[in-house]
């Protein structure tokens, strides 16, 4: 009954909060109390109990069905003391309702604390009804002529009176209605009692339908709680994702086709605005199919405010969470009908078990209210018993389908032949009473739900078997939704497949752990178009987070920071798992090729943006001099900054030297400040060349430029590369380039294509000094071997001299065609050209690059050397336990 479904969630969503939207969280009872209703229709008192809270007082009888009433505060008028001159009704208190009713309730045992309690709550509803009136004041004020037109259309009356049914009541039925509306009430405070179920079993006309179905769902209430609220939604909606948008527009037409109503014009029109209404108003729903359909019938026989908040009740109160990409109430409903027909059905049951159909038989009937199964005019009157019992009567007339349908399916031999059956049966139901007919009617077939099926659950029970089941639900969601996830990495990846479950478990886990950093970060249009890549996206606090704990070595905030905006190509704000897996199995199990690639990348746009290092500082690592600022306190580099950085918001500084935090490297060594572009790298050759300082590894100090990436690290004395084998430190630049150019050719670097849609470009001097600082930051964090800073020196100078000498080629070339020019005109054009070129970079390509580094077979064993990942998640969870805070 209604009553006993709305008291469970007339306290939760039903009080406004701030900018007119409805507050999420669960409104206590301020109190209740026993006391008695006296009911003027016969004239006596009913035992039962007094609930009071900020919006509401509601009545309901001891014996369950008798008479309840609900009375929003706002409509009361006047509370008042009384007592019966009979002694009949003794410590009364009397509510008078702005309708002219009055509702009395006496047998208080603290009639004085209940009537302050009373009096407090309308008071304050006063005083927020005149802040309401205000609002919608501002409200209407901020309208524009597009919000005022929307505003005009909406359909005040059900779109039945534009397009008039057949009757569906005689007028003896009509009458029947009439003299109940004289008696118990016709507004949301009426006396709602066992006579109204018998009349709504006889059958509603279809004047009373849309008033009924919203005082019954309790939708009238909430209109009337929140007035304004669905022409502000409207408004908004405008703004709103287009995504959703184009997915209504979609299904409009595709509302009850047949319908004349809704074959174009107002009746479209009309739907769709309530569907973007409440799109704006639940956007973790937004739009879902079926919504559409259940929108449509509600339209027929609501005002279009009515409908919109109906459709709230019904996605909100009655079917919860039915209406989502996951259909998660459904599927948790059908594990509750399950356990149902195994109780009511037992025999029934074992057959649907056998025939593998038990858990799947009435899902298409849910998910609509059986309006796309049954006749339209028989749907409805299911309908009317469902907004007025509640999701029990949908379990209700199911069962009994099932029951009337045993026998057929006792008999069938395979799955095909049962639905058939079930099908062929549903399409029979009618509105029609026609005797000796293979029709079903529908009247007798509700009157038959009850007579099976009526006692045997309650709404309590089908709200704990929800529970039961949701949990069961989300698990085989979670695992079936792992399985996709790990299934669209594909076999690309270096991860195996246990690797794979590992890292999606863990992302599961922060993210569940951490969803309060994520609050209204996303938007609800984005989260659909990539809801193939899997649940849990990737943003970039849950990013920093868990990315740098995987790694094999140490990385700063810059280095994450470019990871992300490198799998971030869209700019969508977050990373799926599948670009996660990708990039923690190269990092963990790629060759040395595929990592030094992926490390070229971070170093080239779009992963590193221009002037990012002189305007937030963000080098890689500095020297502990530098961690302080003048005031002696450390500097931290926070993620807004880097995002400003993402956005492409640069000025230009002259100095900003600020950094993260250390890095680790071999001992007694520090790490440096970043190079600054335009150095000379002539002073670096010189430098390295000059051997004469070499006394040992230990007081082995370069005379280099200060910042240079090499200047704190020694270079053994007997221990050559293959490279350095092949030139002395002193030689000539070109023929250090020959000699690259011969090692390039006898390595298999001509055999490696870089597997990537984006173009990768040449990097300039700059980014390069900042690449090779970054491979002294890695290796320092997790080998302190001298042998391979010895091999990275050779590598990093053969390539500084290869960019002088291609630099020095140019502007060699462009003085000769300089001198061949005779014109004045042109003659300074070109000085003007080799002077910039002068001043430029010089610039390497990665093929330069790798071969440098295959051809040092220290570094190519370094960056070869595999990783596990399940050690390194059991490494992340270990220190995350042990960090966190005692409770």
């Amino acid at each position: 009954m209604f009553f006993y479904v709305f008291m469970n969630e007339l306290f939760l969503n039903l009080s406004p909060s701030e900018g007119g939207s409805r507050c999420l969280t669960r409104k206590k009872l301020d109190g209740d109390t026993a006391c008695r209703l006296y009911t003027t229709y016969d004239r006596r008192s009913v035992n039962g109990r007094l609930y009071i809270s900020t919006n509401f007082v509601c009545f309901g009888s001891r014996v369950e069905r008798l008479v309840s009433v609900v009375i929003l505060i706002k409509l009361i008028d006047k509370v008042e003391i009384f007592s019966d001159t009979n002694n009949v009704a003794h410590n009364g208190i009397q509510i008078k309702l702005k309708n002219g009713r009055n509702i009395q309730l006496n047998g208080f045992s603290d009639r004085q604390t209940v009537f302050e309690r009373l009096k407090t709550f309308l008071l304050k509803s006063k005083l927020r009804d005149a802040r309401q009136k205000e609002n919608m004041i501002k409200l209407q004020s901020q309208f524009t002529e597009l919000d005022e037109d929307c505003l005009r259309q909406i359909l005040s009356k059900p779109l039945f009176k534009r397009y008039p049914p057949r009757d569906n009541v005689d007028e003896k039925l009509k009458r029947k209605w009439e003299r109940f509306n004289e008696t118990y009430g016709d507004d949301s405070t009426m006396y709602k009692t066992v006579d109204l179920s018998r009349l709504l079993l006889e059958g509603v006309p279809n004047e009373e339908r849309g008033r009924l179905w919203a005082i019954c769902a309790g939708a009238d209430l909430e209109m009337k709680l929140h007035p304004g609220e669905y022409h502000s939604l409207l408004s908004k909606s405008r703004d709103h994702s287009a995504f959703t948008m184009e997915e209504i527009e979609r299904d409009l037409h595709r509302s009850l086709p047949e319908h004349p109503a809704f074959q174009g014009g107002p009746g479209i029109d009309a739907l769709r605005r309530i569907l973007a209404a409440y799109a704006v108003r639940n956007p973790s729903i937004g739009y879902c199919q079926a919504m559409n359909i259940v929108g449509a019938v509600l339209l027929l026989y609501c005002s279009e405010e009515q409908a919109f908040w109906m459709l709230v009740a019904v996605c909100e109160r009655f079917l919860p969470d039915y209406y989502n990409t996951k259909v998660v109430g459904a599927l948790v409903d059908q594990g509750v009908f399950v356990d149902i027909v195994s109780r009511t059905l037992p025999g029934l049951h074992s057959k649907l078990l056998q025939l593998a159909i038990d858990d799947m038989v009435a899902l298409s009937w849910f998910l609509t209210i059986f309006l796309n199964a049954i006749k339209f005019d028989a749907a409805v009157r299911i309908l009317d018993l469902f907004f007025y019992e509640g999701s029990k009567f949908m379990f209700q007339m199911a069962l009994q389908i099932l029951k009337e349908n045993s026998e057929a399916l006792q008999k069938a031999r395979d799955d095909g032949e049962a639905i058939l059956a079930l099908a062929n049966y549903v399409s029979r139901i009618t509105e029609c009473k026609v005797e000796n007919s293979q029709y079903i009617y529908v009247g007798k077939l509700i009157a038959n739900s009850f007579r099976s099926f009526g006692t045997s659950f309650t709404n309590k029970d089908v709200e704990k078997l929800r529970l039961k089941h949701r949990l069961k639900v989300v698990q085989n969601l979670e695992d079936s939704q792992m399985k996709s996830a790990i299934k669209s990495v594909g076999s690309d990846c270096k991860l195996d497949p246990e690797e794979l479950q590992q890292l999606y478990n863990l992302i599961k886990e922060q993210y569940l752990l951490n969803w309060h950093t994520r609050l209204g970060t996303r938007t609800e249009s984005t989260d659909k178009q990539r809801d193939s890549q899997g649940q849990y996206k990737i943003d970039l606090e849950l990013f920093y987070h868990i990315f740098p704990q995987l790694l094999p070595w140490q990385c700063s905030r810059l280095f994450v920071m470019r990871v992300f905006r490198l799998l971030d190509m869209g700019q969508n704000g977050y990373v799926t798992f599948k670009e996660m897996a990708f990039v923690i199995g190269t990092l963990l199990k790629g060759d040395s090729i595929e990592k030094v690639t992926f490390l070229y990348r971070l170093h080239i746009p779009p992963a590193s943006l221009e002037n990012e290092f002189e305007e937030h500082g963000l080098c890689n690592s500095l020297s502990n001099n530098d961690m302080k600022d003048d005031e002696g306190s450390e500097v931290a580099t926070e993620a807004a900054d880097l995002l400003e950085a993402e956005k492409g918001v640069h000025k230009s500084a002259s100095s900003s030297s600020v950094s993260t935090e250390d890095r680790p490297g071999p001992s007694n060594m520090k790490n440096s400040q970043s190079v600054p572009s335009g150095f000379d790298t002539t002073s670096l050759v010189e430098s390295l060349s000059d051997q004469s300082s070499v006394v040992s590894r230990q007081n082995f100090t370069p005379r280099l430029f200060p910042g240079s990436p090499l200047s704190d690290f020694s270079i053994p004395d007997n221990e050559h590369s293959e490279v350095s084998d092949s030139f002395s430190m002193v030689e000539d630049v070109n023929d250090a380039v020959k000699a690259l150019s011969l090692k390039m050719n006898n390595t298999s670097l001509s055999k490696f294509e870089i597997n990537s849609d984006v173009e990768v470009t040449q990097i300039n001097q700059t980014e390069f000094i900042n690449l090779l600082k970054t491979f002294y930051d890695v290796i320092g964090s997790v080998d302190e071997d001298m042998q391979i800073y010895h091999a990275l020196a050779v590598a990093g100078t053969l390539l500084l001299q290869l960019g002088e000498a291609e630099k020095n080629y140019i502007t060699e070339l462009k003085s000769n065609i300089d001198d061949a020019i005779n014109t004045t005109d042109d003659k300074t054009l070109c000085e003007e050209s080799t002077e910039k070129s002068d001043k430029g970079e010089w610039k390497l390509n990665l093929e330069q690059i790798l071969a440098t580094v295959v051809a040092e077979p220290s570094l190519t064993e370094f960056f070869d050397k595999k990783y596990s990942l399940n050690e390194k998640v059991r490494t992340f969870r270990t220190r995350t336990i042990s960090t966190e805070p005692a409770t």
